[in-house]
């Protein structure tokens, strides 16, 4: 599950394979970049992802030089198994993207990324599991 900036004038077309926005491919980072607005503001955090089954945490800046892609192991668990239903939380207002099990208290969120500011959108790459929530919410924290 992860972040990306909206881009309402991408031709959806041009990307008849399948493709994430972590290809690397020069042709898609340049497409995408392509659809920057001032509102995305001073962040150059474009893509944001998490993925609990690997632990891995990637985001990017679709840029050109070695490095635009960026990952890291963050696990807020000790096995897959212990971990159950889980929050993604987007709080633009600290520019901060977390996760925490909602098996355990709301005060034991993971920061995955911070920096963020502008707008994102959200979007899913289902592979395990089997279904999958997004909901608009306040914070309870």
């Amino acid at each position: 599950i992860g972040i990306v900036r909206p881009m309402p004038g991408l031709d959806a077309d041009r990307f008849d394979w399948d493709f994430d926005f972590f290809s690397g491919m020069r042709r898609m980072n340049l497409d995408f970049l392509a659809q920057r607005s001032d509102d995305w503001g001073g962040s150059n955090i474009h893509a944001c992802e998490y993925d609990p089954a690997d632990t891995v945490l990637n985001w990017t800046d679709w840029g050109e030089e070695e490095g635009s892609i960026r990952g890291e192991r963050i696990c807020p668990h000790t096995s897959i198994e212990e971990m159950g239903h889980i929050s993604i939380v987007l709080n633009l207002d600290e520019g901060t993207m977390a996760v925490h099990d909602c098996a355990y208290a709301v005060h034991d969120k993971v920061v995955l990324k911070g920096g963020l500011s502008g707008p994102y959108c959200w979007y899913v790459k289902l592979t395990q599991f089997e279904n999958i929530a997004i909901k608009r919410g306040t914070s309870q924290t």
